[in-house]
Order: structure tokens, then sequence, then C-alpha cells
């Protein structure tokens, strides 16, 4: 799932407006309206808020906004045994026609 609908599916099963949301992440509203939009991504502190708020996984939701929890990328930068890994990994998937 993206994260506009992680975003949306959990606000909507904890009975919470976007304005309650918005609340417990310290931001104004309409940003929650975009993020479940799919107009706008987050920084990764207001990701982690979100995830608290709505009782999912932080690494999780940042994987789901396509990027790399902060710790997961300080883990790579000092192991380059894991950037090898990835490298390879990364080199086995096909690049689809665009």
């Amino acid at each position: 799932m993206e994260l506009k609908e992680i975003v949306l599916h959990r606000r909507m099963e904890k009975s919470m407006s976007q304005r309650q949301l918005a609340k417990l992440v310290s931001v104004d509203f309409t940003m929650i309206s975009k993020i479940e939009n799919g107009e706008y991504v987050p920084s990764e502190n207001v990701i982690v808020k979100l995830a608290r708020a709505l009782d999912v996984n932080r690494h999780d939701l940042i994987l789901s906004a396509n990027r790399i929890p902060s710790d997961f990328a300080i883990e790579i930068k000092s192991n380059p045994d894991l950037q090898d890994t990835l490298k390879k990994l990364v080199a086995s998937y096909p690049i689809p026609n665009i």
C-alpha cells in the first residue's frame, strides 16, 4: 500500500477526522488532506509522528512513501558489505521501459 492509502485507512479505522490527526501530528489539517490525496509527501519527521498517531510501524510508513528511513541509510553508509549486496540486488532488477 502507498502512504496515502495507509494514512486514510488507519485514520478511518481509528474514527479520526483529518483535523484530529493533524492536531496529534502538529500539522495543519490541509497537509493531512494532501497526504491522503497523494499530493504531498511529508518529511520523515512528520511520517514518524503519523506512524505514532496511527499505530503503524514507522519504518513501514517511511518505506511506503518511497523513502529510506534515516537509521537504515546510516547503517548502509557505514557497511560496505551491505552496500555491495544492495548494489547487486538493484542491478538484478530489470529497468522498466517508460
